[in-house]
């Protein structure tokens, strides 16, 4: 065996890593946060695209675990950027979520599927509207991501947005052709999600698009019954004095 390999499952070895686990050397190298052992292997030009036994790839752990430097390392290399975990989730989906918007614009520029969903139906969009982060929708969108696309439930990113009360990626969403007015499955909009929250500011944001405020659930609720439901009062009262 090459003696730099030998090195390599010494220090994998002094790390705990060896010892009752059948993960291929890369992945406990990545999973430890060892810059120096992942170099080492991959110099050995080990095979970079290898799954641990949960189904995440070497590039996906190192994202999730935050090592920047391990994944830059794994992007120079022919490294599958677009490959799923068990349930669906990309690479690109758990840098959007880091949030890491450097990583994020090169795994594009490299050619990472911005609308690819996962087994939900959910895409990295969906992603940047639950953590506030504008910067990474600009970027997602800037690269085509589907502003109206939407998981099985048929919740998109402004359904997020209206919820959280995240008014900079909502602004962002409807300047891209976000549509107020589509319902999920139960009939559910992303204002009813507003006025539930008590969220004044975004009511007003989405009514200034055209929500619907006469919308109906499929058990016949509008915005203002999901208001009182919750009992957001100013909402209710706010909503009343635009007519509902």
């Amino acid at each position: 065996m090459n003696t730099n390999f030998l090195k390599v499952m010494v220090l994998l070895g002094s790390l705990g890593m060896l010892s009752g686990c059948s993960n291929p050397p890369l992945i406990d190298a990545v999973d430890s946060g060892s810059v120096r052992a992942v170099e080492d292997l991959l110099h050995q030009g080990i095979d970079v695209n290898v799954f641990n036994r949960a189904g995440d790839s070497a590039l996906a752990l190192a994202i999730r675990h935050g090592h920047l430097e391990i994944t830059a390392l794994l992007l120079k290399r022919e490294v599958d950027i677009n490959a799923p975990g068990v349930l669906g989730t990309t690479p690109l989906m758990l840098a959007v979520s880091g949030p890491y918007p450097g990583i994020v614009k090169h795994m594009i520029d490299m050619g990472a599927d911005v609308n690819a969903g996962d087994v939900n139906g959910n895409t990295a969009l969906m992603l940047p509207p639950m953590t506030d982060e504008p910067e990474v929708i600009e970027i997602l969108i800037a690269h085509g991501a589907e502003v109206n696309d939407f998981n099985r439930e048929t919740i998109g990113p402004l359904m997020v947005a209206s919820f959280m009360g995240h008014m900079k990626i909502a602004e962002l969403l409807i300047a891209h052709g976000a549509d107020v007015n589509i319902q999920a499955k139960d009939g559910q909009t992303s204002l009813m999600r507003a006025a539930r929250q008590g969220k004044l500011d975004m009511i007003d944001l989405l009514l200034q698009h055209g929500a619907d405020m006469d919308a109906k659930t499929v058990d016949g609720e509008s915005a203002i019954d999901w208001a009182m439901e919750q009992n957001q009062l100013e909402a209710v009262d706010y909503l009343r004095k635009r007519g509902a």
